[in-house]
């Protein structure tokens, strides 16, 4: 079908060029560019049914149109926003919650006035007059940001067209300096071109267009950081970005954001930051994906300063941006911080939805205020699984045991059916065996008795109840079993005095090829420990070195313990000597591994190093150190460590009391021992 050529006039138009010509109605022709052949440009149309463009067909449409769109702005909270659900742009945007009626923010219906308040709220997902919609096969589905295709597609025809300088509308979007835009241009119709982006490697992809002489534009850009981002290769991310550089590409905001995305899921903050602090012109997706990728990747300060940033450019925050900063908040454990971004949701009138309900729930719990989350938690009308979970756990973790069982138990009247995070949060603070046995029958009732984490927590609870015969037959009833589970049984056995039986069970986990980590690490050596086998202490450390797992002060203070407690009190003062950082419970090993070896003098002296260090000692570091003066008979030491534990507030501590009385009397000094009042 022959297409019309295009007019003088109609070369100024931004994006799609509309014709009417004779013989063919169902068609308008896009603009796509200019393509070098040999001495000749020759100009690139795309023919597109009429059928995909959003033309509205009847009078009656503007009209439904207008009426809808007043009954959104008068009260927006009546309406849910679907656009990160869209895998297809004939999707709508908003769905109302009763009547599901449907708005298009895109729709060539939509009056004028909408148009511009759009873009006036939401620049970033506003539509300028004129973008076509067109189907959305081409980016997969799943990111909001990416699923913009029609945007992309646009910017194609404004970034790469050769007499794009004519534009005065075309949007550089970054400070990176203009460079004349080269001649040719992607021909988005080519499906190998496509597939090549959408799927290839990137850097092969980009050398074969090199070889076709195309040169890729915002569409085929997107499509390869999409891809680097999806299979999370660096390189080839840099790759892309360097090749965007050197062909003299002007990368619009929306590419950019793409950039932005790749580096940020690739864990690259700085070349992020880099992308971020060079966009001249940034919309909400680009703040966006800065605040929850540096949350994602555990920079919380700096998620923080980007959402007061936020707040500084006046930008319209959404749902989104709440639920991310307030776990954030949540994370930081920062109660005033999550207080204000609460203030701040109010006042920008955001309503609470469930999920934003639940991670307010969420913040206050884990920040310590579960009186201001179980007030909220009342309030909620809609409550789900996952509402019940979040009260429970906080109630759990900040100490109220009886009380997060009774919401269990609430939960279960309201007729919600608890799930495996439910059972495991309950496990967690059951107190009592026959409470334990109960929810042990729930589990059975429900069919989680043999999934791996809820058979793990009944471990738990029944080794913590000291049922160590239900502990290991829910250990030999489970299909399947991780360094968890084997960790717990070392454990329970540990817990229950039967050491050797622990030490036979590790060995088990190794043959089972486990590797062990930090937690099951520590465990094993207080087993050790427990033994006074130094053998087995040192064949746990050399299994620690092999597998090259970095230490903490946790893990060097047991080791230190199991030396010590294995009479190398010599390689625990070397343990002690390298560790980076030094505390109580490491120097407190020692001076006790030193005055069960009946090294008092060296136990003193450790003690002095301690004080030296600036580490502030415990009723456990002073019970010990007033049993090495009591070795050595040396009342003035005594009266030295004395005068410290008054000094540290603990002179009322009744093993200190006895410890003291002991000392004193034992040193012959009577006068003291019943000054201390133990002995009076």
């Amino acid at each position: 079908m022959a297409v019309a050529m295009l007019g003088e006039s109609s070369r100024h138009l931004r994006s799609l060029r509309h014709f009417s010509y004779a013989g063919s109605r169902n068609f308008a022709a896009l603009g796509l560019g200019e393509l070098q052949v040999g001495a000749e440009k020759v100009i690139i149309l795309e023919k597109v049914p009429l059928s995909n463009l959003p033309w509205p067909k009847k009078r009656g449409q503007i009209v439904k149109a207008e009426r809808l769109w007043r009954k959104f702005f008068s009260d927006p909270s009546q309406w849910a926003d679907v656009r990160a659900q869209k895998v297809k742009s004939k999707q709508p945007d908003w769905i109302h919650m009763k009547t599901k009626e449907r708005l298009w923010m895109k729709s060539a219906s939509n009056p004028a006035w909408v148009r511009k308040k759009l873009a006036a709220i939401s620049p970033g997902r506003a539509s300028p007059d004129g973008i076509i919609n067109v189907e959305n096969d081409e980016v997969v589905a799943g990111d909001h940001v990416l699923q913009e295709s029609e945007t992309i597609k646009t910017m194609e025809m404004q970034t790469r067209a050769p007499h794009a300088e004519r534009f005065d509308d075309v949007s550089t979007g970054t400070s990176y300096p203009m460079k004349k835009p080269r001649i040719r241009t992607v021909v988005r119709g080519d499906d190998s071109i496509r597939e090549l982006c959408l799927n290839g490697r990137p850097k092969h992809a980009l050398h074969v267009l090199d070889k076709r002489g195309v040169d890729p534009g915002s569409y085929a850009y997107v499509c390869l950081l999409r891809r680097c981002t999806n299979i999370k290769d660096l390189a080839e991310g840099k790759y892309v970005h360097a090749h965007m550089e050197n062909s003299g590409f002007v990368p619009s905001t929306f590419v950019l954001n793409a950039l932005l995305n790749m580096y940020m899921k690739c864990g690259s903050i700085t070349d992020a930051r880099q992308v971020f602090d060079n966009m001249r012109e940034r919309d909400m997706f680009t703040w966006t994906m800065m605040l929850t990728g540096y949350a994602r990747l555990g920079h919380l300060e700096e998620a923080y300063r980007v959402y007061e940033q936020m707040l500084e450019e006046r930008l319209p925050l959404d749902g989104v941006t709440f639920t991310t900063i307030l776990s954030v908040c949540a994370s930081l454990r920062s109660l005033e911080k999550g207080k204000k971004v609460h203030c701040d949701m109010i006042k920008a009138g955001i309503h609470s939805d469930r999920i934003l309900g639940n991670t307010l729930i969420d913040m206050y719990a884990k920040c310590g205020n579960i009186r201001q989350g179980h007030t909220m938690f009342t309030e909620m009308k809609d409550r789900d699984v996952v509402t019940w979970n979040i009260i429970i756990a906080g109630a759990a973790r900040n100490g109220y045991f009886d009380e997060a069982f009774e919401l269990f138990e609430a939960m279960r009247e309201a007729g919600l059916k608890p799930d495996k995070v439910t059972y495991v949060c309950v496990l967690n603070v059951c107190s009592s065996l026959e409470q334990g046995r109960i929810l042990h029958s729930y589990i059975i009732e429900a069919g989680l008795e043999l999934d791996l984490w809820v058979g793990t927590a009944l471990l738990n609870m029944y080794s913590n109840c000291r049922s160590l015969e239900d502990a290991l037959q829910i250990f030999e009833k489970l299909p399947e079993r991780n360094l968890v589970t084997w960790t717990s049984v070392i454990a329970a056995y540990a817990q229950a005095g039967i050491p050797e039986k622990a030490w036979i069970f590790y060995e088990k986990m190794l043959k089972e090829g486990i590797v062990a980590d930090k937690f099951a690490y520590t465990t094993v050596l207080h087993v050790c420990a427990t033994m006074g086998d130094l053998e087995k202490g040192k064949q746990v450390h050399d299994h620690m070195v092999k597998s090259g797992i970095a230490t903490d002060q946790i893990l060097d203070s047991t080791l230190i313990d199991m030396y010590a407690k294995c009479g190398r009190t010599d390689i625990a003062h070397q343990l002690l000597e390298i560790m980076d950082e030094r505390d109580v419970v490491s120097y407190t090993a020692l001076i006790v591994g030193h005055v069960r070896q009946g090294r008092f003098q060296e136990a003193l002296q450790t003690f002095s190093s301690m004080q030296r260090d600036g580490v502030l000692p415990n009723t456990v570091t002073f019970v010990g150190v007033l049993k090495a003066c009591t070795g050595l008979g040396s009342l003035v030491e005594g009266r030295r460590i004395h005068a410290s534990i008054i000094k540290a507030g603990l002179a009322q501590d009744s093993s200190l009391k006895y410890a003291l009385a002991d000392m004193y009397a034992k040193c012959s000094s009577w006068t003291d021992a019943q000054e201390v009042g133990a002995y009076a």
